[in-house]
C-alpha cells in the first residue's frame, strides 16, 4: 500500500492543547468500540462543543476543513480534483439549532424508548439520507460527484485493534493525524498502523478483509506526535493497527476521510465486494 507520511503537521505545542480539551471534554464518555476506542465524529454535538470550547481544535477544524488542505492531499495522491465537488451537508446540519435540540432528546431518551423522540429522530434520519440521496444524484449530471471531509477526534486504550482492512467504497482517501507518541516500555506493546501487500489469489478484486497470509506485513508505523499521514482508498490499500497492550497511556489521534455522500468511488465501481460507509455515525 503507498502511502504518504508527513512529520510535524501539527508542532507539539498544540497536539499537547488538543489532547488536554479532548480529555476534559470526554473525561464522561464511557462507550469504546472496535475493542479500545473513543471517538467523537465532526458532525456530532460532543464536537461544535469541543470546537466551541478550545480554541486549538477550532482552529484545527478549521484547518483540515479548507478546501486548501483537501485539495493538497488530492494533488500528492495525483486525484483529479475537478471530478468531486466538496460539501459541507452533513456538517451543515450539526450547526442547526432545532435539529441539535432533537437529537439531544433523542439520544437522551434511547435508553428510555420514548415513542415520539424515536419516531421523530427515525423520521429526521431518513429525511436527511432522502434528501442527500436526491442532492447527489441531481449533481452527477453535471458530471461529478459530491464529497463531504468526515473525520473523528478518537483515542484509544489497551485492546484496541483493527483487522486487515482496506476502507469502505465510498472513501477516496483516508488520512490519519497522530496527536501524541506512545511511550514505550518493556511491558508494552501494538499500537502501530501496519501497512500491508496483497499476495492473494483474487489480485483483480481482493476482499475487504483479507488474512494475514493472503496480505502480509509490509511496513509499520508508530504513532508519532504532530504526524500527517494519508493514502488512497483502493481495493489493496489494506492496513492494520497491532493491539495495543501494557500501556499506561492512550493513543490519541483523528481520522478521516474525503467521502462521496451518496455512491462508491471509482475503484469500487464494478467490485463483486460491497463495503457501505455507514452515514449514521455522522447524523
Amino acid at each position: 500500500m503507498n502511502y504518504y507520511h508527513k512529520k510535524n503537521f501539527l508542532d507539539s505545542k498544540t497536539c499537547k492543547s488538543l489532547v488536554k480539551d479532548y480529555e476534559e471534554l470526554t473525561s464522561e464518555i464511557n462507550h469504546r468500540w472496535q475493542g479500545g476506542r473513543k471517538l467523537i465524529a465532526n458532525t456530532s454535538l460532543d464536537f461544535q462543543y469541543l470546537r466551541k470550547d478550545s480554541e486549538s481544535w477550532n482552529l484545527l477544524a478549521e484547518k483540515i476543513e479548507s478546501n486548501e488542505f483537501i485539495e493538497e492531499i488530492l494533488s500528492e495522491l495525483g486525484i483529479n480534483p475537478k471530478k468531486f465537488k466538496y460539501t459541507k451537508f452533513y456538517s451543515t446540519l450539526s450547526n442547526i439549532t432545532f435539529l441539535n435540540k432533537l437529537r439531544e432528546k433523542s439520544l437522551g431518551q434511547v435508553r428510555n424508548s420514548n415513542p415520539l423522540v424515536l419516531i421523530l429522530w427515525s423520521f429526521y434520519s431518513f429525511s436527511v439520507r432522502f434528501f442527500a440521496f436526491v442532492y447527489s444524484k441531481f449533481t452527477m449530471f453535471f458530471g461529478f460527484k459530491l464529497a463531504e471531509l468526515f473525520y473523528d477526534a478518537s483515542s484509544a486504550s489497551n485492546g484496541y485493534s483493527r483487522e486487515i482492512h482496506r476502507d469502505s467504497d465510498s472513501r477516496i482517501f483516508v488520512f490519519l493525524i497522530y496527536l501524541n507518541s506512545l511511550k514505550m516500555s518493556k511491558l508494552s506493546s501494538g499500537g502501530e498502523l501496519c501497512t500491508h501487500v496483497y499476495i492473494g489469489n483474487d489480485s483483480q478484486d481482493p476482499p475487504p478483509q483479507p488474512s494475514l497470509n493472503d496480505a502480509p506485513i509490509d511496513n509499520s508505523i508508530a504513532p508519532e506526535m504532530g504526524s500527517l499521514i494519508f493514502f488512497e482508498n483502493k481495493r489493496d490499500a489494506y492496513h492494520s493497527v497491532s493491539k495495543m497492550e501494557g500501556y499506561e497511556g492512550e493513543r490519541f489521534f483523528i481520522y478521516g476521510s474525503l467521502t462521496i455522500i451518496n455512491g462508491s468511488y471509482k475503484h469500487f465501481c464494478n467490485s463483486k465486494y460491497k463495503l457501505d460507509t455507514d452515514i449514521r455515525i455522522y447524523l
